[in-house]
């Protein structure tokens, strides 16, 4: 962790594109990042509040580094109507409406079956899973694109 001022840094994006800060010694503290600056008119480097509550960020972050490193990860990028139509067992909500960097919610999380999860980050679906029965539950005409699968 870096610090400066009343703000600490507590998370690099992996690739060093973004990072996010938050104030010390407050309870459910805003989160501030510079990755919103990769938006259109933004300056590289400034910080931005994206969150308004640490808690709130944290659920996000962590279900979305869930996703990212399942050891299979799929992606269908199109107008799906809706996460359900990609999978043959019961899509729950588990998490909707999640702020992540970009200042307002963009990110929804769904458990199908008892093993496929789907991230919804407004226009892309991410699907992941580890145990190899997750993969059955995808549809059979769901247009996926496979980004990487390991075995156990």
């Amino acid at each position: 962790m870096e610090s400066q001022g009343d703000r600490f840094t507590f998370i690099h994006e992996n690739q060093g594109v973004w990072s996010c800060e938050t104030l010390a010694d407050v309870i459910d503290p805003p989160v501030y990042s510079d990755a919103i600056a990769y938006e259109p008119g933004e300056r590289e480097g400034t910080m931005r509040e994206v969150c308004p509550r640490l808690s709130h960020f944290l659920v996000t972050y962590c279900l979305h580094e869930i996703v990212l490193g399942s050891r299979n990860l799929l992606c269908v990028e199109s107008t799906v109507a809706e996460p359900a139509s990609l999978a043959t067992a019961k899509c729950d909500p588990i998490w909707l409406n999640g702020w992540f960097v970009f200042g307002r919610p963009t990110h929804s999380f769904y458990l199908c079956g008892d093993s496929l999860l789907i991230m919804d980050t407004g226009g892309d679906y991410w699907l992941a899973y580890n145990e190899p029965h997750g993969g059955e539950l995808i549809a059979a005409d769901a247009d996926v694109r496979v980004l990487h699968s390991r075995s156990n």
